[in-house]
């Protein structure tokens, strides 16, 4: 598979046609671009656990001074499933097929036929590969609890503090004289403004908002027609209609909409749109309140704070390094400090993640827009889902030569900022081993890394005697921490006798 990194922004846009270069950095003229740095890392371990997956991880900094209030990350995946060609023997890229799963933050690829038969030296299926979020970008801007994951706190008062959307959550809304209305300002913090005359302008995120006490609608993201189009005031980055939240999203936050092409009677295609019923996200409610004070909407991986409220000071007190008896800044100290395990940019649950927001499978191969930003754009638009006539109820009806683009977004990412995320590159034999794998790999991300480990070594006193040798062990075995599991599960012990000193003809004691 091949694959590109996309970062958009609108305010970023550049035309070389017209000769007009963005400058992003206030601070440098001489800076072209959008002045933002991308790091990025490949992992793969021999662990068994893991063996089937490498680790992308993504670190992208706004190194400018323009605030991007509208940012969306994308990835381009050549498909190409069973063997490259060669002279003698033509590869496979024409009996592909790939789809998505929005519960899964997973898009995936198969060979229709799941062999390779082109290539006699090849004997078996071929597999699939996907890649799949095991964290996405995060937006702790919104008011919105983007991962659905307030239930998780440990603070129980707080679970479920906030509403979560309905229907009605997303109609037209108007103000009379008497009510409030939330404003926000350029850094995102928010105040009730009450609306005491019969035409009032309130600012929100440097947009003037005119209401007519009585008169005005105002709506943010509910759909437009009978296609389910939605109103584009559901990804423009503004709070329109004034009640706090930024950027509900209709098909995001309560549905999701899948695309579909089918031939109708004439022989035509159409789209046809699918549902798939989510659960829906809770919220803040800023007007009357609710769920303000929920550390698990809005949550980030930058704010000194222990949004879950799972570091225990028990396990995770072990200082910067990450690692325990070294004695390091912060180990033993009963607080949290950046680098302990479960705070901050090591807890993936502190990121109030977007998730798997757009895909589209596209033929023939290599037919998208590169070169056309505007289009480009449109394509990672949040909630577009789009496939070609061979995928029928997300199964593949016959393979191709295709390509697919799938994105995460809309996210701020401010001047300063960076925003960390993370993709695996999953294989398995079939679509529930791929699903296994991926679901092992998230409990090994969500782990910092950590990998079910062997107990400590206890320390051994062996004492000779009469055609005899005994041995003594101490409890240290028996006592450790699993790191994953955080629990004494140790199991049992075996020993072992050799005459050579590499134990090329071991045996097994009974115990």
């Amino acid at each position: 598979m091949r694959n590109i990194i996309i970062v958009l922004n609108t305010a970023g846009r550049f035309t070389g046609f017209s000769g007009y270069k963005f400058k992003p950095d206030a601070n440098d003229p001489t800076r072209n671009g959008l002045g933002l740095e991308v790091k990025v890392r490949g992992m793969q371990w021999q662990q068994f656990l893991a063996a089937d997956v490498i680790f992308w991880l993504y670190e992208v900094t706004n190194t400018s001074t323009t605030d991007y209030s509208k940012v969306t990350f994308g990835m381009l995946c050549g498909t190409y499933v069973g063997v490259t060609g060669t002279d003698d023997s033509p590869g496979e890229y024409d009996d592909d097929w790939s789809f998505f799963d929005v519960r899964d933050d997973i898009t995936y690829t198969g060979d229709f036929d799941n062999s390779c038969k082109r290539n006699p030296k090849w004997q078996g299926p071929v597999g699939l590969v996907g890649y799949a979020f095991l964290e996405s970008p995060g937006n702790p801007y919104d008011g919105i609890d983007n991962d659905g994951d307030n239930s998780n706190s440990v603070y129980p008062a707080l679970a479920f503090s906030a509403p979560k959307f309905v229907e009605e959550d997303f109609d037209t809304l108007i103000y009379n004289i008497g009510d409030h209305v939330v404003s926000i300002d350029e850094d995102y913090n928010r105040q009730l403004v009450e609306i005491t005359q019969d035409t009032q302008v309130v600012q929100t995120r440097g947009a003037s908002v005119e209401i007519i006490a009585g008169v005005t609608k105002l709506v943010e993201g509910n759909v437009v027609d009978e296609f389910y189009n939605i109103n584009p005031n559901a990804y423009d980055g503004i709070d329109n209609d004034l009640d706090g939240l930024i950027d509900e999203n209709y098909t995001i936050h309560y549905r999701q909409i899948r695309m579909d092409r089918v031939e109708n009677n004439s022989g035509e295609y159409e789209n046809v749109i699918l549902f798939d019923e989510l659960n829906p996200v809770c919220y803040k409610d800023y007007i009357n309140g609710i769920g303000l004070d929920d550390p698990m909407i809005d949550e980030r991986r930058n704010d000194g704070i222990d949004n879950d409220g799972d570091w225990d000071p028990e396990y995770d007190d072990v200082g910067a390094d990450g690692k325990p008896g070294t004695n390091d800044l912060g180990e033993g100290d009963g607080i949290p400090t950046p680098g302990e395990p479960n705070f901050d940019g090591t807890d993936v649950d502190e990121s109030d993640q977007i998730g798997l927001s757009s895909f589209n499978y596209f033929t023939p191969a290599g037919d998208y827009p590169m070169a056309d930003d505007d289009e480009l754009w449109e394509w990672l638009i949040p909630g577009y889902f789009d496939v070609p006539s061979t995928i029928q109820n997300g199964e593949p009806i016959a393979g191709e030569d295709g390509d697919f683009i799938y994105g995460s977004g809309y996210f701020p990412l401010r001047p300063g900022e960076t925003q960390r995320f993370s993709l695996a590159l999953a294989y398995g034999r079939d679509l529930d081993d791929l699903y296994k794998n991926r679901q092992t790999v998230q409990k090994i991300y969500d782990s910092d890394y950590r990998f079910p480990s062997p107990p400590d070594k206890p320390s051994l006193t062996a004492v000779p005697g009469d055609g005899n040798v005994t041995l003594y062990w101490d409890r240290d075995a028996e006592k450790s921490i699993d790191p994953v599991t955080k629990e004494m599960d140790f199991e049992g012990y075996k020993v072992y006798k050799a005459t050579d000193p590499d134990f090329n003809e071991v045996f097994r004691l009974p115990m």
